[in-house]
């Protein structure tokens, strides 16, 4: 009897074009070529179109409007050392978390006051107001997760039956975020109180189910044969998506860790120092802002069809009078838009990567 070999990943694309007379020459034809790609797992979807790079949809960092918002955001900053400690709340005093907050080196967690899940804490990053892409460092980002993950540890210990957690970042107020000062937020629930992640699980339970193999690491083997996407590995698979959820999307895939209760120290210095690759690389590329989430799987018992993975994307510039990177096509039709190809970003990340120096796991 065949032994049975799983299909391979669906990588779909189609190729579109769309013509119209010049404005300038009404015996000139202009044909602009697009590509449709559908994620292999969401089936999501994204529209490259080459031709908007000649379009200015991010403009340069305004650096003095940059240091406006810094400075002003300074006074009466709730994160700031002098004011965290008076200014938070906190959570009922236990062993893991005594005083109901948790401190790691500079890293500090408190309860979100507007919570938008059961579980919502805040971590703030780092004693100093403004960290730029440039200057944000393994250490930064170790030291947030652990206390990230200590927090997660704490419900779980009280709290069982919630099992869905996300790590996620905004920085800075283009991309999101109410508050200058560098901070993570923890979200933590049940299924049910995130889609995206619900639909995760779910299409990634459906394709273990059929090809008794996970999606997740299917998906690095396959990138990883296909070398045009993939990054490098430093215990933590990078990689660009062959269909992003936003504009120089990276992430990045542990291999071994179905959930954040598998996390170890090590792992977390691998991811860290993998994001703070992926934030210089934004920074040299001219962009300020970005969004970041950790996905994981259900926290226990852990699962055969889930890997955790972290996704990241650049988001619009601290420009004045910004224009959205985000309209009806993402809002309402579920297709982000892309100028450069996901095998762009990934030859130029990789030339980005060559050139830099690394913190030693």
């Amino acid at each position: 009897m065949m032994s049975h070999e799983p299909p391979k990943l669906r990588f779909n694309s189609f190729k579109r074009q769309s013509s119209m007379i010049d404005p300038t020459d009404p015996e000139k034809k202009i044909v602009r070529e697009l590509e449709i790609r559908r994620d292999p797992l969401l089936e999501h979807g994204v529209t490259i179109a080459p031709h908007l790079t000649d379009k200015v949809l991010f403009g340069e960092t305004d650096q003095d409007l940059l240091h406006e918002l810094v400075e002003s955001s300074k006074q009466n900053c709730f994160m700031c050392p002098e004011n965290v400690e008076q200014s938070t709340p906190c959570y009922p005093d236990s062993p893991m978390l005594p005083g109901g907050r948790i401190k790691f080196e500079e890293a500090f967690l408190f309860p979100n006051l507007f919570p938008l899940s059961k579980y919502h804490a805040v971590v703030r990053m780092t004693k100093d107001h403004y960290v730029s892409l440039r200057n944000q460092t393994t250490e930064i980002w170790s030291n947030s997760i652990l206390a990230s993950l200590q927090f997660i540890k704490w419900v779980n210990s009280i709290d069982p039956k919630s099992q869905l957690f996300t790590i996620n970042s905004n920085f800075l107020p283009p991309a999101g975020a109410s508050a200058v000062h560098p901070h993570l937020q923890i979200l933590g629930g049940h299924k049910e109180d995130c889609a995206l992640v619900d639909r995760l699980w779910k299409r990634s339970t459906q394709y273990y189910e059929t090809n008794n193999q996970c999606y997740w690491l299917d998906l690095v083997s396959e990138e990883k044969q296909r070398k045009d996407r993939y990054l490098w590995d430093n215990n933590v698979d990078w990689l660009v998506p062959f269909a992003p959820l936003g504009i120089n999307e990276v992430i990045g895939i542990f291999p071994m860790v179905r959930s954040f209760l598998e996390l170890t120290e090590t792992d977390v210095q691998s991811v860290a120092e993998g994001i703070k690759r992926v934030l210089h690389f934004y920074d040299q590329e001219g962009f300020s802002t970005y969004n970041l989430t950790i996905y994981s799987g259900p926290l226990s018992p852990p699962v055969k069809w889930f890997r955790c993975f972290v996704r990241i994307v650049s988001r619009q510039n601290v420009v004045k009078n910004y224009r959205n990177d985000i309209f009806f096509l993402q809002k309402l039709l579920g297709t982000e838009v892309l100028p450069i190809s996901p095998e762009a970003v990934a030859l130029k990340l990789r030339e980005h990567n060559k050139h830099q120096k690394h913190d030693s796991i």
